[in-house]
């Protein structure tokens, strides 16, 4: 069986391997820009072991730059012209900003990074979050919250 933790960091080397390759860069690079060793992205994009510290300078070059951690918190902000959503003051690439769904699972993983949790049908989500999405999306409120929840695995019942 696998633990909390183990499903955490599995899910947490997923999205940085996944930005690393969406971003077109080596792990050498990675490496480089973070002030870390190679064997050390390798280890948190497998799920290993990894410090926290280390994590967060890894994803947040892979990202805007920014630590994952910062203490900072806004409403998402998409700039469709780089094709970049900012949550909480760290950026990640969007392959396709035109894409709402695309969107949406940015901002999920997003949150669950920034929060240290797993993606599971019960994350809470801000309605201030919630609000500035359908304004960025042009979409009502209640669209985004079901694109949500089918993208988190929510069991979305008919009354």
């Amino acid at each position: 069986m696998v633990s909390e933790a183990q499903y955490s960091s599995r899910r947490v080397g997923e999205l940085a391997r996944m930005l690393r390759r969406r971003a077109g860069h080596s792990r050498k690079w990675v490496a480089r820009e973070a002030g870390v060793t190679r064997a050390e992205v390798r280890a948190l994009e497998r799920g290993g072991t990894c410090p926290t510290e280390t994590s967060s300078v890894i994803l947040g070059v892979l990202g805007d730059g920014k630590p994952i951690c910062s203490q900072e918190r806004e409403v998402p902000r998409l700039d469709t012209e780089s094709q970049i959503l900012s949550v909480a003051g760290n950026s990640l690439p969007i392959s396709d900003a035109n894409d709402p769904d695309t969107v949406l699972q940015v901002y999920l993983d997003l949150v669950c990074v920034l929060r240290g949790e797993r993606r599971r049908p019960d994350v809470a989500l801000r309605t201030s979050d919630l609000d500035e999405l359908s304004n960025v999306l042009h979409m009502p409120v209640e669209e985004v919250s079901q694109r949500l929840l089918r993208l988190m695995g929510a069991a979305i019942l008919a009354n």
